[in-house]
C-alpha cells in the first residue's frame, strides 16, 4: 500500500481552518488564554483599551461602580471577561456584572455591584473569541476611602485666658468647662499654619486666666478654680492640680487674674472681692483684698507686673491700684495706692520686651502703660487697635527682639476664626485652633455628627483657610499610572442644612497647595460633588487631603463623608 507522505499543518493553519470552515484533522482544542495576543492568520484578539472607572451621586453609598472601555482592533470579540481584585490582594475574580457588558460603535460599559461601600477594587477587562482569550486590559483603580485622619481647623473654642511663653516658644489658653488649647511647637508666631490643640486641664471648671512662667510652672484660675502646673503643661492633664487652700478662700468666686514670678514664690490672684496672694509658691495662702483696697461694689479683674514688689491690680467701674516698695511684698498693708487711669482696663498683662503693662480698655482699644517710680503714663497702642472684636484675654512675648501679642476671642462676637490671635506688631492675624477628631464621626449615621464651623462672612476664599473640615485619605498605589484621577466627594448632612448660605470643597495633595473649589447642593439631606485635581500619578500611594468649608449662621454638620478616587 502505498503511503501519502505528511504535510505539516501549523497551529495558526489549523485555527484558521476551523474560523473559515476548511476540513482539518480531529483534534481536541482547548482555549487559549494569557498575556499573548491570539492570531488567527494576520487578525489578532487584542487587549480592550481605554478602560476607565467612573461613580454617580449614590454609587459610593452602594459601592456600584462603572466601567467603560475602547473594542479592540483586530479580530471581533464575541464576549467579555470582567475582573476585579481587592487593592492588597493578588487574586482576582470573574465578576457578574448588574448590567452590560454592552458595545455600541466601539464603546463598552458594564456596572459591577461589588456592595462594599467602602472597598478599593482594581479591574481589568479581557476580550473573548468563543473559547479564546485575549491578554487583559490595563489596570483601573476604584477606590472608596473612608478619612483616616480628620480636623476642625478653626474650631470654635470658647477661651478666655491666654500665656505665652516669654520666647513664644509656648503658649496655652484656657476657657469654659476646663477647656484648654496648647501651643508646644517652638514657634506660636507662624500665622501660615495651624499649632492651637486642645489639651486636657484637669477641670471642668470655666477657667478664666493663665500665666506661663517655665515649661513645668504654670497657673491657671476661674470659676471656683485655682490650678498650679508642676510636671510637662503641655502633653496631658497630669501635671495640673488644685490647689484646695486657694480655692477655699474664692469661697465660690470666679478669679479672673493670675500673676506668677519667675522663681513661682509670689503668686497673686483677682477675683472680685478677693485678692489671694502666697508667697511661698501656692504652700499657703491669704486673702489680701484690704491692701488692694477696692471700693464697695468693685470686682477685680486683673493683676500683672514686672516684679513681685511692683504690682497693677484692675478691676469694674475703671478702678486700678498700683504697689511699688522696696521692702515688703506687695499685698501687706498699705502696698497699694489707687491710681488713675483714662479709661475701665481689662485683659491685663507685662509686656517684657517694652517693658509695658498691656491692657484692653472698655473703648476697645488696646492701651499701653509706660511705668516709673510714681506713676503710669497711658497711651493707645494705635498698631495694635485692629484687633478683631470680642477680645478677652492678652499675653506678650518676645521673639527675636520684636514684641507680640496674643488675644483669646468670644466665638459669640462674630469673628470667623474664634480663638487664637496674633499681633506681630503690624497686623492682627488668627492662628486657628485645630480640633483632631475621631474620623469614626464620619463614618455614617449612628456615629454622631462634625459640625464645619461657619465662616459668618462671604464669599468663601478660593483656598482652605479656617473655619474648615480638613481630612486626610490614604489612596492606594497601582502598576499602571494614572496622571489625573478623578475625586469625588459624597457628603450626608445630619439633615437639610439650615442656616448655612453656601458650602464648598476643595483638595490638595500636600495640604497646603489647593486645588479648585467645587460648590456643594445644600437642598437635600446628602450630596455629592466630582472635581478634576489635584494631578499625581497613582504608581505612588498618596495622601489626599479634602477641604470642606461653610459660610452662615449655622455650622454644616455632616455624619457621612466618604472619598471616591477613580481611574
Amino acid at each position: 500500500m502505498r503511503r501519502r507522505p505528511l504535510t505539516p499543518v501549523t497551529v495558526a493553519a489549523l485555527g484558521a481552518a476551523l474560523v473559515v470552515g476548511v476540513a482539518g484533522p480531529a483534534l481536541a482544542w482547548v482555549a487559549l488564554s494569557g498575556t499573548a495576543d491570539v492570531a488567527v492568520g494576520t487578525a489578532r484578539l487584542a487587549a480592550p483599551t481605554d478602560l476607565a472607572t467612573s461613580v454617580t451621586a449614590t454609587d459610593l453609598d452602594t459601592g456600584r461602580v462603572r466601567l467603560a472601555w475602547q473594542e479592540p482592533t483586530g479580530l471581533a470579540a464575541t464576549g467579555w471577561q470582567v475582573e476585579r481584585r481587592g487593592v492588597g490582594s493578588a487574586a482576582w475574580a470573574v465578576v457578574s456584572p448588574t448590567s452590560g457588558p454592552a458595545c455600541s460603535a466601539g464603546a463598552c460599559t458594564a456596572v459591577d455591584t461589588h456592595g462594599a461601600p467602602g472597598g478599593s477594587f482594581r479591574y481589568r477587562v479581557t476580550a473573548l473569541r468563543h473559547t479564546w482569550a485575549g491578554p487583559p486590559s490595563e489596570e483601573r483603580l476604584s477606590a472608596s476611602l473612608e478619612p483616616g485622619r480628620a480636623d476642625v481647623v478653626g474650631a470654635r473654642a470658647a477661651l478666655h485666658g491666654i500665656a505665652v511663653a516669654a520666647d513664644g516658644a509656648r503658649g496655652f489658653a484656657v476657657g469654659d468647662g476646663g477647656s484648654e488649647v496648647v501651643c508646644a511647637d517652638s514657634d506660636c508666631t507662624d500665622d501660615t499654619r495651624p499649632h492651637w490643640v486642645p489639651a486636657l486641664s484637669g477641670t471642668t471648671a470655666d477657667l478664666r486666666a493663665a500665666t506661663y512662667l517655665s515649661a513645668s510652672q504654670a497657673w491657671a484660675v476661674g470659676a471656683a478654680a485655682v490650678r498650679h502646673c508642676t510636671d510637662d503643661c503641655w502633653d496631658d492633664s497630669a501635671g495640673w492640680n488644685a490647689v484646695p487652700a486657694a480655692e477655699a478662700l474664692l469661697d465660690g468666686a470666679t478669679a479672673t487674674g493670675v500673676r506668677g514670678s519667675d522663681d513661682d514664690r509670689l503668686v497673686a490672684v483677682a477675683a472680685g472681692a478677693h485678692f489671694l496672694r502666697s508667697t511661698d509658691g501656692g504652700q499657703t495662702w491669704a486673702d489680701d483684698a484690704a491692701a488692694v483696697a477696692a471700693p464697695d461694689g468693685v470686682a477685680l479683674l486683673g493683676v500683672a507686673g514686672p516684679t513681685d514688689h511692683d504690682l497693677l491690680v484692675t478691676g469694674t467701674d475703671g478702678f486700678a491700684a498700683r504697689c511699688v516698695t522696696d521692702t515688703t511684698t506687695c499685698g501687706d498693708p498699705g502696698t497699694f495706692a489707687p491710681l488713675a487711669v483714662p479709661v475701665a482696663l481689662s485683659a491685663l498683662t507685662w509686656d517684657r520686651t517694652g517693658q509695658t503693662y498691656l491692657a484692653l480698655g472698655a473703648d476697645g482699644h488696646l492701651w499701653r502703660g509706660t511705668p516709673d517710680a510714681t506713676t503710669i503714663t497711658w497711651a493707645q497702642d494705635v498698631a495694635g487697635s485692629g484687633a478683631p472684636a470680642g477680645i478677652r484675654g492678652l499675653a506678650a512675648a518676645t521673639v527675636l527682639g520684636a514684641s507680640h501679642v496674643w488675644a483669646v476671642a468670644d466665638p459669640a462676637s462674630g469673628v470667623a476664626a474664634a480663638g487664637i490671635w496674633h499681633f506681630d506688631g503690624t497686623a492682627w492675624a488668627p492662628q486657628p485652633v485645630t480640633a483632631p477628631l475621631d474620623p469614626a464621626a464620619l463614618a455614617g449615621p449612628g456615629g454622631g455628627a462634625v459640625e464645619v464651623p461657619p465662616d459668618p462672612a462671604g464669599p468663601l476664599p478660593a483656598t482652605c483657610t479656617a473655619p474648615a473640615l480638613v481630612v486626610a485619605v490614604a489612596v492606594p498605589a497601582g502598576p499602571t499610572p494614572v496622571t489625573t484621577p478623578t475625586v469625588t466627594a459624597r457628603l450626608r448632612f445630619a439633615g437639610t442644612p439650615a442656616g448655612v448660605d453656601e458650602a464648598q470643597v476643595m483638595a490638595s495633595l500636600d495640604g497646603t497647595t489647593w486645588g479648585p473649589a467645587e460648590p456643594l447642593d445644600l437642598g437635600a439631606d446628602a450630596t455629592s460633588v466630582t472635581f478634576t485635581g489635584p494631578a499625581f500619578d497613582t504608581t505612588t500611594p498618596r495622601t489626599l487631603h479634602v477641604c470642606v468649608m461653610a459660610r452662615g449662621s449655622a455650622g454644616l454638620e455632616i455624619d457621612a463623608l466618604r472619598i471616591g478616587v477613580q481611574e
